[in-house]
């Protein structure tokens, strides 16, 4: 009979356990429509435009909330940061993305991209990144999340939406639409 080593078996269990807990806690944000886990934003910064934004935001990891504020007059962009549990990082440093929040005219781009590419079976950190974004009712946008959900709540007008891994929620919008 062969034995498997004790190390192992833990690693296992702690793998499981981190995955069930994600599970858990992406689930019970969802319940909690537009809250951020109770937290101070990372970076949150305010644009004014002119006429109807174009909003184009990506995270590698997370989240993406677009939601209509009728007391606002441009776009509140709050990123917000969770830390997670990785065995194999051993640190849980940003140093490894970079963080784009920038406005060119009516263009706004809200975005995280990693510095360079993961490699092998242990290419996560556990870090993810969740958008939190506050328009006008009338925008454009381009929201992408590689492993994340998007939720566009009560905007109008040209949205083109891409998720690799998680749902699309679509709540009192409307406008021409373009799911990927």
């Amino acid at each position: 009979m062969r034995t498997i080593p004790v190390f192992l078996l833990l690693l296992f269990s702690v793998a499981l356990t981190s995955i069930s807990s994600a599970r858990q806690i992406h689930f019970a944000t969802a319940q909690q429509q537009h809250s951020p886990e109770q937290q101070d934003p990372y970076r949150s910064r305010f644009f004014t435009v002119k006429g109807i934004p174009e909003l184009s935001v990506f995270t590698p990891s997370g989240d993406i909330e677009v939601i209509h504020n009728p007391d606002i007059n441009g776009v509140l962009v709050e990123l917000y940061v969770k830390r997670g549990f990785s065995i194999w990082s051993g640190s849980k440093s940003l140093d490894n993305y970079r963080i784009i929040l920038s406005q060119s005219r009516n263009s706004i781009t809200a975005s995280v991209e990693k510095k360079q590419a993961s490699t092998g079976y242990f290419g996560s950190d556990g870090i993810q990144f969740k958008f939190v974004v506050q328009t006008p009712k009338k925008i454009t946008s381009n929201l992408r999340s590689m492993s994340g959900h998007i939720l566009l709540d009560g905007v109008e007008g040209r949205q083109f939406l891409q998720s690799d891994a998680g749902n699309v929620n679509l709540i009192n919008s409307k406008g021409e639409l373009s799911l990927v």
